[in-house]
């Protein structure tokens, strides 16, 4: 498990879910924004209009490389 003695000061992490919708999506961001609150990153997450919206997934990769991102979790 990471500590945030070992991240580099306030680095930005990525979450590309499904939808806000998808259930699993919901859980999976709930529980993200909580460990990057624990940990001390800066979490950005996207999210698609619709299950299979792949257009805003490729948009938000694109964002998140942009601005650097240390890491990217991609729901596919």
């Amino acid at each position: 498990m990471l500590s945030s003695s070992t991240l580099a000061a306030n680095p930005i992490v990525g979450l590309v879910i499904k939808t806000e919708t998808n259930p699993f999506s919901v859980t999976m961001k709930s529980a993200a924004i909580d460990l990057a609150d624990e940990l001390g990153v800066e979490l950005h997450t996207f999210a698609g209009t619709y299950d299979g919206d792949i257009k805003t997934q490729i948009e938000a990769i694109e964002t998140l490389i942009d601005n650097a991102a240390a890491g990217i979790l991609v729901t596919p």
